[in-house]
């Protein structure tokens, strides 16, 4: 029998207000020694992932950056990287600059933000992570990642505008998408969670008899269409479940150890052998 692949998003997925619950973890590892290797797919920058990978028994490399870097989250090799264009990054910044919206951008291991953002510079710096103040909308250096936000639900229709502005004005400079319902997310033109994933499974030695992925929201399309079996949080966007073939609990319910339990079942397993 070949490998048996689950590549999963971390927040909102597996991990809940930056925390693995006990539950998930336990059915992380009792997958792996079944015959499972669970592949990390995210948003975050390595230093903020890399804990919950290692709680999770992740395999090496993982997806990381939204899916513009695939790096070994242990010793931060890169194995392939996408860097966002110097013009869309900056048309970006500007585009949103003067938006209610928070602001971050990730370079190498490296954050930028506004001065005033205490919660992006405190949580950065725990990282221990370098975390740059910007006033203007103007980076000089690489990156790899653009992102607007809010906590202000009250800000919700100020993220609707910009997403579509961001689309037209950055068609062909920058892939752009949703990484959660208040979250906006400019990255390298051609890449996502999913196409990296094709990038990983043409390097794979290993027969594989099956692809699971998991995922809850716009960033993850890709990754899940990408899989032989789609597995969406009951919280996603209609988009993500009309093409689920499974719906779990998210995160804050520990709905993975749901799923985990389904793997395992006899049914599921002699799935595989027949697809095998």
């Amino acid at each position: 029998m070949g490998e048996r692949l689950l590549v999963c998003d971390l927040d909102g997925t597996l991990v809940s207000r930056d925390s693995v619950p006990e539950v998930v973890a336990r059915s992380c590892r009792l997958l792996i020694e079944r015959g499972w290797r669970i592949m990390g797919a995210t948003g975050r920058i390595l230093a903020s992932a890399k804990p919950h990978l290692e709680i999770i028994g992740a395999m090496r490399p993982a997806i990381l950056y939204d899916g513009a870097r695939l790096m070994d989250y242990l010793n931060g090799e890169v194995m392939w990287e996408a860097l966002l264009p110097p013009e869309a990054a900056n048309k970006a910044l500007k585009i949103g600059w003067d938006s209610s919206l928070k602001v971050q951008v990730f370079g190498d291991e490296r954050v930028f933000c506004r001065s005033d953002d205490f919660a992006t510079i405190a949580y950065f710096s725990s990282l221990g992570l370098p975390v740059e103040r910007i006033s203007s909308p103007h980076i000089d250096e690489p990156v790899y990642r653009v992102i607007f936000y809010t906590i202000d639900k009250r800000c919700e229709e100020d993220i609707r505008g910009l997403v579509e502005r961001l689309k037209r004005e950055l068609s062909g400079l920058a892939n752009v998408t949703m990484a959660g319902n208040s979250f906006i997310d400019v990255i390298p033109p051609g890449s996502s969670k999913g196409n990296t994933l094709k990038r990983f499974l043409s390097l794979a030695d290993d027969p594989l008899d099956i692809v699971v992925a998991v995922g809850d929201h716009m960033n993850d399309l890709e990754l899940l269409q990408v899989a032989d079996l789609r597995i969406v949080v009951s919280s996603a966007p209609p988009q993500l479940l009309e093409i689920a073939h499974k719906v779990i609990p998210p995160a804050k319910e520990a709905g993975f150890a749901e799923l985990a339990q389904w793997l395992l079942e006899d049914s599921f397993l002699k799935l595989i052998q027949c697809k095998g």
